[in-house]
């Protein structure tokens, strides 16, 4: 790995390194972990948006296959279960290409 200097504001850096020791982490560990919860809020904000620019019938086609899978999804004392399947942001973003 190769490490470089960057430059911020002394209070920006004394915060970050703060920051990094309330976490029990290093410096570098604090900003790569910061880095991926922007890119997860990035992949969040996609979704939003693919969601918010689906077509009212095809929202409405969604929920009904949803109603009609958490009715299947039950068990012996007849409460429905949510089975959540993972996806990752490039697959929604095929699934929407396509549609």
């Amino acid at each position: 790995m190769t490490v470089t200097t960057i430059k911020v504001d002394t209070d920006l850096r004394d915060r970050l390194k703060a920051q990094a020791a309330d976490h029990g982490t290093t410096f570098g560990q604090h900003l790569a972990a910061l880095a991926d919860l922007d890119d997860r809020s990035r992949r969040f904000e996609r979704l939003r948006d693919q969601i918010r620019r689906t077509p009212p019938d095809e929202w409405a086609s969604y929920l009904d296959e949803t109603a009609a899978w958490d009715g299947a999804v039950s068990d012996a004392s007849g409460v429905s279960r949510v089975r959540v399947i993972p996806c990752s942001a490039s697959s929604l973003d095929r699934w929407h290409a396509a549609s």
